[in-house]
């Protein structure tokens, strides 16, 4: 459980205090105003941040496995090597968020917009990213097996050496991608929008696959 209550939490915020390696674990911090604030290395499993402001904030190293940030703004906020698996994003707001080398496995990020996010090395393993804004995110090496990207915005977002197996691209917009070296053994591309996109050294595509991207514009192959 968490060490202070929400009253104490926000009181700290407001006076300008760092809130690094705390135990906020199940904390309840819906609609709380936490921009800029310090939470490095905090144990935030299972808290609820929705609705949050968390503007620029740095949670790098966190731990928000299980935590609920439903509609938080997260615009410019730190998650580099954060533990982020099983979190709830829907609908949240991480434009030019760093979420390098962070773990998202099964996490949901349906609707999230992650607009220019830096995604390198990270894990989204059987992550849900339905519907959502990857416009010029950089996912370079990261691993998405099993993932869901069906109706997501991929347009100048960047795959290179991605492991993507079994993952879906339905109807997702990859106009202009750089998908160089990836591994998409089993994805779905079926519908999806290639035109422009970097297909250079991709591996798994089955025959039917190659024929698909090249007649819709693809490049590299």
């Amino acid at each position: 459980m968490s060490e202070f209550g929400r009253e104490e939490i926000l009181r700290k915020v407001a006076a300008g205090e760092s809130l690094e390696g705390l135990d906020l674990s199940r904390e309840n911090l819906v609609e709380a105003d936490l921009t800029n604030v310090n939470l490095k290395g905090c144990n935030l499993t299972g808290a609820n941040f929705y609705g949050a402001v968390l503007e620029r904030a740095d949670l790098s190293g966190a731990d928000l496995s299980g935590a609920d940030l439903y509609k938080a703004d997260l615009l410019g906020v730190k998650l580099a090597g954060a533990n982020l698996s099983r979190a709830r994003f829907k609908d949240s707001d991480l434009g030019d968020a760093d979420l390098s080398s962070a773990d998202l496995t099964n996490a949901n990020l349906e609707w999230a917009d992650l607009k220019n996010a830096k995604l390198l090395n990270a894990k989204l393993e059987r992550c849900n990213l339905y519907q959502a804004n990857l416009k010029r995110a950089d996912l370079s090496g990261s691993d998405f097996r099993g993932a869901s990207f069906e109706n997501a915005n991929l347009r100048e977002a960047t795959l290179k050496r991605c492991s993507g197996e079994i993952s879906s691209f339905y109807r997702a917009r990859l106009t202009d991608a750089d998908l160089t070296e990836a591994n998409l053994a089993g994805v779905n591309l079926k519908q999806a929008e290639v035109s422009g996109a970097n297909f250079k050294n991709v591996s798994g595509l089955s025959a039917e696959q190659i024929e698909y991207v090249r007649a819709n514009g693809a490049q590299g192959l």
